[in-house]
């Protein structure tokens, strides 16, 4: 009887102990956060006094917007050492880019005017007294550039011909629109009259021009000592700046 009567007061005991300190720790955590949140709400109250008095300013939170990745752009092929375009779809499309065009030809195909940033040269044409000068061929171009934004034409010319009888010079000059001399360039050659050997000489003119706007016609043009050239080039190039 006494056994039963301890094992039931002990049983007693341990409920009473499973239910009192649960109930005795969750006492305490709920005062612990009404004391937390007592705290927390005089805090706020403290920050919005001092923000309607401008004591302080509220911070703005920085805008976060989501990365989209773009659909146009250029693929790199590191592999073959190549640029590909990529269209609106994601669709790779040729390597060839195009300015003002949307079917480019070429690596890189510009169609319109080309602007250069700026320019700078001089020059002094010699005038080495030739009687007379005769046409090799001739270049016509449209310049563009006015003012400020003047057309700077570049031009380069090579003529190649023989000489004979000793020593010889050769002149060759460019002019725009039948009087203008742009440039003038001479080179030289030697024929061996003891052996008959025939010697060939070229002479090359790298000049520019700063035409009007309009309609140009260029003239590469050797003196008349020589019926005409054995061989040439002949390039006429605007930019705008």
């Amino acid at each position: 009887m006494i056994k039963s009567t301890l094992k039931i007061f002990l049983l007693a005991g341990a409920i009473n102990t499973i239910w009192s300190d649960p109930v005795e720790n969750l006492n305490a955590k709920i005062s612990a956060l009404e004391k937390a949140n007592a705290e927390l709400r005089e805090r706020i109250e403290r920050i919005e006094s001092l923000l309607k008095k401008g004591e302080i300013k509220e911070d703005k939170m920085p805008e976060s917007r989501a990365w989209l990745e773009p659909k146009m752009g250029w693929v790199m092929d590191y592999s073959n050492n190549r640029i590909y375009t990529i269209d609106t779809s994601g669709t790779g499309q040729t390597m060839n880019v195009g300015i003002g065009t949307s079917a480019p030809q070429s690596r890189f195909h510009l169609l319109g005017d080309f602007y250069n940033q700026g320019f700078t040269g001089v020059k002094n044409n010699y005038n080495p007294g030739i009687p007379g000068w005769n046409n090799v061929t001739s270049r016509t171009i449209t310049t563009h550039g006015t003012g400020e934004d003047s057309s700077v034409v570049l031009i380069l010319a090579h003529v190649q011909q023989s000489c004979a009888g000793g020593y010889v010079d050769m002149f060759i000059r460019v002019i725009r629109d039948g009087s203008t001399v742009v440039g003038i360039a001479d080179g030289g050659g030697y024929y061996d009259i003891y052996s008959g050997t025939y010697g060939y000489m070229g002479a090359t003119l790298v000049t520019y021009d700063e035409p009007p706007s309009g309609s140009h016609t260029y003239t590469l043009q050797i003196e008349n000592a020589f019926s005409g050239a054995l061989g040439y080039n002949f390039i006429v190039l605007e930019l705008k700046r």
